[in-house]
């Protein structure tokens, strides 16, 4: 997603209705090796590896989110469907607003949404972080 490659995330259940932004992104630890040629080649376009890509870090947040059980008709083109599992039921959340750190910054993942807690982890400052306060991530 920090590369504008990737547009949308897929989950199998619903963002909270309560949540629409700003979220940030967590690049997980663990990365699972995909065998789809279409998101190898999609990362190489932007002179990306695979195992290059940042674990464990926050990179980018996004103003706004929108949640849309996705269908048939919802399923994107290329590269990004390499980028998600667009199954029908599922979910794909749109984002929108794209804001890149200056820098990534470490800090332990957790499974679904959760608080940044800024204290610990301060947000890089170059004037595009919105209030510390106001970040969720997932």
């Amino acid at each position: 997603m920090e590369w504008g490659i990737k547009k949308n995330e897929t989950r199998h259940w619903p963002l909270p209705k309560n949540i629409k932004g700003p979220i940030a992104i967590h690049a997980a630890k663990k990365l699972v090796r995909v065998s789809d040629m279409r998101f190898e080649r999609a990362l190489m376009e932007k002179g990306l590896f695979y195992d290059d890509l940042p674990r464990g870090f926050m990179l980018c947040y996004f103003d706004h989110v929108e949640c849309i059980k996705i269908t048939l008709k919802d399923v994107p083109d290329c590269p990004e469907r390499a980028f998600g599992d667009y199954t029908p039921g599922r979910y794909m959340w749109k984002m929108e607003g794209l804001n890149v750190l200056p820098w990534p910054v470490m800090i332990q993942g957790r499974q679904g949404i959760w608080n940044w807690n800024t204290s610990e982890h301060p947000i890089p400052s170059n004037n595009v972080a919105k209030s510390e306060q106001q970040l969720k991530l997932f």
